[in-house]
C-alpha cells in the first residue's frame, strides 16, 4: 500500500469521524434506535459538533505546539485531546439521559462506549499504545452486532462492511509507521468487546 494510500484512508476513516457514520448506519438498519424521528436531527448536530469540537481544539494545540503532529504519533501527546473528546461525549450522553430524549437505551450505550473506550486507551497509554483508529472500528462492529443481539435486527451487512474497513485501516496504520500489528489488533479487539457487551446488554448509567 503506498503511504499516500494509507494517509488518505486514515484521514477519511478517522476516530473523530465513526461515531457519526455508525450512528447513521445504524439509523438506517434499526429502527427501534430512536423512539421519536424529530430527535434524528437533534442526534445527528450533537455528534457533528462532537466531530467539529475536538477537531478545531487539535488544530488550534497543533499550531501553538501543544502537540507535534495531528496524528497524535507521540503518545505523551495524547492525554488532552482524549479528555476532549470524553468530556464532548459525556456532555451529549448525560444531556440524552437525563432528558427524555426517546432515544433507546442501546443508542445510550454507544454513545457511552465511545467516553469509555478512551478511557481505556488512556491508561494503556501510560505503558504502551494502542490503536485508536482500529479501537473505533471494532467498536462499531462490536455495536451492530450488539444492535441484532439487543434488537433482534439483521446488521450483517454493515458489520461486514465495518471489518473490511477495519481492515484497511489498521494495514494503513502499520504502513505509516505509526502502530505496530500488536497494537493495531489490541485497539480493534478492545473496541469490539466492549460495544458488543455495552450494546448488547443496552448497558446505561
Amino acid at each position: 500500500m503506498p503511504a499516500s494510500t494509507a494517509s488518505f484512508i486514515s484521514w477519511v476513516l478517522h476516530p473523530l469521524f465513526v461515531p457519526l457514520i455508525l450512528f447513521l448506519v445504524a439509523n438506517a438498519y434499526d429502527p427501534f434506535l430512536i423512539y421519536n424521528p424529530e430527535i434524528l436531527k437533534v442526534v445527528i448536530g450533537c455528534l457533528v459538533v462532537n466531530v467539529i469540537a475536538p477537531a478545531v481544539a487539535i488544530w488550534l494545540m497543533l499550531k501553538r505546539g501543544v502537540i507535534g503532529d495531528p496524528e497524535l504519533s507521540n503518545r505523551r501527546e495524547r492525554m488532552l485531546p482524549y479528555l476532549l473528546v470524553i468530556f464532548y461525549f459525556l456532555c451529549t450522553y448525560v444531556i440524552f439521559r437525563l432528558r427524555d430524549a426517546h432515544i433507546s437505551n442501546a443508542l445510550l450505550s454507544m454513545l457511552l462506549a465511545v467516553p469509555i473506550g478512551l478511557l481505556i486507551s488512556m491508561i494503556v497509554n501510560f505503558w504502551w499504545k494502542i490503536s485508536v483508529h482500529s479501537l473505533a472500528q471494532g467498536g462499531a462492529v462490536g455495536a451492530l452486532a450488539g444492535l441484532a443481539v439487543a434488537h433482534g435486527v439483521d446488521t450483517l451487512v454493515p458489520v461486514t462492511f465495518f471489518i473490511l474497513t477495519s481492515g484497511l485501516v489498521s494495514a494503513a496504520r502499520v504502513r505509516l509507521l505509526l502502530h505496530t500489528n500488536a497494537q493495531v489488533y489490541a485497539g480493534f479487539s478492545v473496541g469490539l468487546v466492549l460495544n458488543m457487551l455495552m450494546v448488547s446488554f443496552e448497558w446505561v448509567l
